[in-house]
């Protein structure tokens, strides 16, 4: 309770301050972790490898779209339950939120797999990368719960005004991916399987932690069994909350793979390679504007 008793009485400029740096380091490690991955994948694999994971970037954002949806919504409606001290009806929305989590991530895992050849020849794929592109994503789709759970929950933990714990998720999630890049791609040699399964288990790892911090001392509000399932009223609220920012995402996801097509077309795999460094380095350069956004969703 004593996160909202600060955001109801502290200075607006103050309180902006605090969620912003937690925010910013998050993001910041975040990113790292990107370039870092690409720099994996080229040094451990080679070119084709790292222009295959580029085709695939559209169909992350896609899975990180559904998360946006959920999470921001949830999030938001979390922290306006909590401004009316609501704290019962705060505790249905994450309910609820965690069981659309849970219901559009298998959705979503299930038609993406049926639909994969098709989605990952629209979005650039050649000969030469199809096969990398595969094998990554079979992968990371066994993980989508894992991502959209851990991702959504912790807008949430940032949403209720523990800005902290939602970096050191970020951080935790970000570190474990790295570690275990190196460790499959160069120890084990298992190539861009090896990538995949770093990203998955470190998203499983995110998805544990936030579920504990929700059944823990420090969470302001509980995931709690009898809130577990689908308020249709609650639903609606969260879906038009994370409606706008869901559709901002797909709509990127989509120029992106329409920027794959014409890259093969005019620069060739080599191209598309160089695309998704490029899109990795740009994070670097957006991430204060991301931190502000995420320090003011309390």
């Amino acid at each position: 309770m004593k996160n909202i008793e600060e955001l109801e009485k502290a200075n607006i400029g103050r309180l902006m301050l605090k969620y912003f740096i937690p925010a910013f380091i998050g993001v910041f490690v975040n990113a790292l972790y990107n370039i870092v991955d690409r720099i994996f994948i080229g040094q451990g694999v080679g070119a084709e490898a790292l222009s295959g994971i580029s085709v695939i970037f559209p169909v992350m954002l896609i899975m990180m779209g559904f998360g946006m949806l959920i999470g921001i919504g949830t999030g938001v409606l979390v922290s306006i339950n909590l401004g009316k001290k609501n704290i019962e009806m705060a505790e249905k929305t994450i309910g609820t939120g965690f069981s659309l989590m849970f219901l559009v991530s298998v959705g979503v895992m299930v038609v993406t797999y049926l639909l994969k050849e098709p989605i990952l020849h629209s979005f650039g794929s050649t000969p030469e990368t199809f096969q990398y592109a595969n094998d990554y994503l079979n992968i990371i789709l066994a993980g989508t719960p894992f991502m959209v759970i851990g991702f959504s929950l912790n807008n949430v933990i940032r949403s209720e005004g523990n800005a902290r714990i939602a970096m050191i998720s970020m951080i935790l999630s970000s570190v474990t991916n790295v570690v275990l890049d190196y460790i499959f791609i160069f120890k084990f040699n298992m190539g861009v399987k090896g990538a995949a399964y770093a990203t998955i288990i470190a998203m499983f790892v995110l998805m544990i932690w936030v579920l504990v911090h929700f059944r823990g001392k420090r969470s302001v509000i509980k995931l709690r069994k009898k809130n577990i399932g689908i308020d249709w009223k609650i639903l609606k609220e969260i879906v038009s909350i994370g409606m706008a920012p869901f559709a901002m995402q797909i709509a990127g996801s989509f120029v992106h793979g329409l920027l794959n097509k014409k890259l093969i077309t005019f620069g060739g795999d080599l191209a598309v390679g160089a695309m998704g460094i490029i899109n990795s380095v740009l994070t670097i350069f957006i991430m204060a504007i991301v931190a502000i956004n995420m320090a003011s969703q309390p």
